[in-house]
């Protein structure tokens, strides 16, 4: 998968959590940064992406990133800290 592909599937849990990964700057591909970047494991299809928000170090993987219908359901999990931005804003996971 090309970094735009993976980008896509990161944009969907962006609006589906309605939170700002900074996905510009995570993607953006001569831009070395050790808080807000991204992983695809290949073998596993699962992409990770790190990024910052208020309460610290931000980490969401998404699972079977390859599948043709991402848009419609998409596996993710979040870590505590984003957890507790979203909560911060009033709102919960399900």
């Amino acid at each position: 998968m090309n970094s735009y592909d993976l980008m896509v599937a990161a944009e969907v849990i962006e609006d589906t959590l309605g939170i700002d990964m900074y996905l510009d700057i995570v993607f953006q591909e001569d831009y070395l940064n050790k808080y807000f970047n991204y992983n695809y494991n290949t073998s596993k299809d699962i992409l990770s992406i790190n990024f910052e928000l208020d309460e610290g170090s931000g980490n969401i993987r998404i699972f079977n990133v390859k599948k043709d219908d991402f848009e419609n359901v998409i596996d993710f999990r979040v870590n505590k800290v984003v957890e507790k931005h979203i909560e911060r804003q009033g709102r919960f996971l399900n």
